[in-house]
Formats: structure tokens, sequence, C-alpha cells
């Protein structure tokens, strides 16, 4: 993505999402994910933009943001990383040290292998058509424990569609294909936006998305 984008001035276009109907679908699963315990304590949401999605999650969880846009919230003291996660390259200086950073905000030693996997959730909400996803889902996913989970909110091909990347998320059925290669099995598929059905088929509609890492 071209770095000189305002980023923070798209967010405050707010491209036509249904935010009320993401909202309310979030906090309810966070909810029943809690109850079950798989939510776990360490959440990181990618991509977050400006109104992070994970604000709906109680203070008792460790929730860190990354987001090519500064955080706007002064009122929340999470951790929040401003970084182009379409640009990370383990063998560049710029992705090492974001890595250092979340280390220590984590409290973990990044060269000890007991803590190669801190993350219990990852979240990936309305950013896969604007990155390489398979990249980035390939890198993030390292860092997630086994058993852990990643939760994808996603319209193939809606938003500003000049900012989309080359090899962004364009296919439903295609993305679901790269979970299984990458051992993420998918544990909960849903079409909140009812009237999608009515005249698109499931690899345009937007998804709500539950996947777990599973153990090798």
């Amino acid at each position: 993505m071209n770095e000189t984008i305002n980023w923070e001035r798209i967010y405050e276009l707010k491209v036509s999402y249904n935010t009320s109907l993401k909202n309310e679908l979030f906090h309810s699963e966070f909810n029943r994910l809690e109850k079950e315990n798989k939510l776990g304590n360490t959440i990181m949401d990618f991509g977050c933009g400006s109104d992070p999605i994970s604000k709906e999650l109680f203070f008792t969880h460790k929730v860190i943001t990354i987001d090519i846009a500064k955080k706007n919230n002064d009122d929340d003291d999470r951790p929040h990383f401003k970084f182009d996660i379409d640009k990370v390259d383990k063998t560049k200086f710029e992705t090492q040290k974001i890595l250092l950073k979340i280390a220590k905000s984590l409290d973990i030693n990044p060269r000890d292998e007991q803590n190669k996997e801190p993350i219990d959730t990852m979240i990936f909400s309305e950013i896969l058509n604007y990155v390489d996803y398979k990249k980035v889902l390939k890198f993030s996913t390292d860092y997630l424990k086994p058993n852990g989970i990643i939760i994808v909110f996603n319209k193939p091909r809606r938003g500003f569609n000049n900012l989309f990347s080359e090899k962004g998320l364009t296919n439903n059925f295609e993305f679901y294909d790269f979970l299984k290669s990458e051992n993420l099995k998918i544990e909960k598929k849903l079409f909140p936006d009812v009237d999608e059905a009515n005249f698109l088929e499931e690899k345009d509609r937007l998804i709500f998305l539950i996947a777990q890492k599973i153990k090798k």
C-alpha cells in the first residue's frame, strides 16, 4: 500500500460497512467464546482501524491492536502499534522492531522457544481485501497458539476499490481452501447479511468466520 495515504481520513469517511451489524455480531460471539473458554487471554486485532472491534472485549484480556493508522482514542491505554501489516518481512528491520515491541508489551522474551506462539485469538475485520491476505495470515498465525483461533469478518471486494491489494481476498471458497492448507480448521461460518442470500453466491457474501489452529 502507498504509505502516503491518510488512513485516518479514510476511516473518517466510513465506507458503507454496516457497523451496527458487525458490533452486535462480535459482541454476541465474544460473549459466547468467553463462556466456552475459547477466547483466551491474549488477543491481537489486525488492521483495527480507528474504531477497533476489540473495544468490545473486557479489560481482563490483553488486547493488542495493529494498524497502518495511529490510535485515535487516548483513553484506551491498551497497546497499539502503527505498522503496515502488508509489509511484513521477518528479514526487514521494521518488522523485527515491531515484533520486539509486541514481545515487550507481552512481557516475554522473543528468543524463548516456549513463548514462540503467544497469541490466543487473532481478529481480522474488513482488512483482507486490502492486503496480500495469504502472506499476512501465514505470518501472523505463526504466532498463534496451537488450538488458538482466528476471527474473520469480511466481504470480498467491498470497500475502497482503488486501495485493494492485487493479492487481496476476492472469493470465499478460495479462502476456505487456503485456511485448510494452513492447518486452520473452520469451526463456524455465519453470513450475517441475510438479504444477500437472494442475489449473491456464498463465494461473494459477507462472512463471519472462526477457524482454529490445529496442532501439528
